[in-house]
């Protein structure tokens, strides 16, 4: 190499690109080379990432064609026409959630007794005149808070409306 040469390294499997410094173009075009190499480098960690992610997605896509057609055409409608970084960009911070819940799904299992709200009780073990403070029940208070779990009517409800609001924001 002259005085007027560098080179541009891959940091995982060390290929050079050898350019002249008093050259733009040429150190523009080594860039562009080592930036292209390194996206597809075997020895990039964040390559066999994204081919795993890639592998991921494709399977995911694949089950649900078979088991979810409505759903599949549904992401085809979505992310028609999309790169993978867009695709990627867009599904950031998102999760892939059926849009109804039920015990078949195995959701009920996984979230009954997860959830719970607190509710005013009235003792059934005072008189309403009179409270008794050493009452096991309320203590003397004659209304208390009790903790009772969330239904799962109710848990199904709420996640139908996440899904419609996500939905309708789409």
């Amino acid at each position: 190499m002259s005085d007027n040469s560098h080179a541009a390294m891959c940091v995982y499997c060390g290929k050079a690109v050898i350019y002249d410094t008093r050259q733009v173009t040429d150190m523009e075009a080594a860039h562009r080379q080592i930036v292209e190499h390194d996206q597809q480098c075997p020895k990039n960690p964040l390559v066999k990432q994204v081919d795993t992610m890639e592998a991921a997605v494709y399977a995911l896509f694949g089950y649900l064609s078979e088991q979810h057609p409505d759903a599949a055409a549904d992401v085809v409608r979505v992310f028609a026409g999309t790169t993978w970084e867009q695709v990627s960009k867009r599904l950031d911070g998102l999760a892939l959630v059926p849009r109804e819940i039920s015990a078949a799904t195995g959701h009920k299992a996984g979230m009954i007794g997860d959830f719970n709200e607190s509710v005013e009780v009235m003792c059934s073990e005072c008189e309403q005149d009179d409270p008794d403070p050493d009452c096991g029940e309320c203590g003397g208070e004659f209304f208390y808070q009790q903790d009772v779990p969330v239904s799962w009517t109710t848990i199904k409800a709420i996640h139908k409306r996440i899904v419609e609001i996500a939905e309708a924001s789409e």
